[in-house]
């Protein structure tokens, strides 16, 4: 039997096609703190994965990821919307394409001030 290591957060019924075919695996349920860590792993390599495949599915994946931090931090899927549409509504979305080459200011401008 070929054993494959992993090391790595799963959904949770990720290995339920395996299971068809004979297979047998180890897993667990990790605690808070490495779960979070875990997490932002998981973030980062489904954002790789979609940039490299950019599939809407990679895009379902870093939403499903974006969703689980979310609950581990106490917010909800509305709360991010939410924070979401405020921030859309006060300062724009991503849109227009728009792309910041430089800026002149005056030193009283407070955005600048600490550059």
């Amino acid at each position: 039997m070929n054993i494959v290591r992993m090391n790595k957060l799963i959904r949770d019924r990720a290995m339920e096609p395996e299971l068809k075919y004979g297979c047998t695996f180890t897993q667990y349920a990790c605690e808070p703190e490495e779960y979070y860590r875990r997490l932002k792993e998981k973030l980062a390599e489904e954002v790789s994965e979609f940039l490299s495949d950019q599939k809407v599915e990679e895009l379902g994946d870093v939403l499903e990821v974006i969703y689980a931090l979310a609950a581990y931090k106490g917010y909800t899927a509305k709360q991010i919307e939410e924070v979401t549409d405020n921030k859309r509504n006060k300062v724009g979305g991503f849109e227009q394409r728009l792309v910041l080459k430089e800026v002149r200011h005056t030193t009283e401008c407070p955005r600048y001030k600490k550059i």
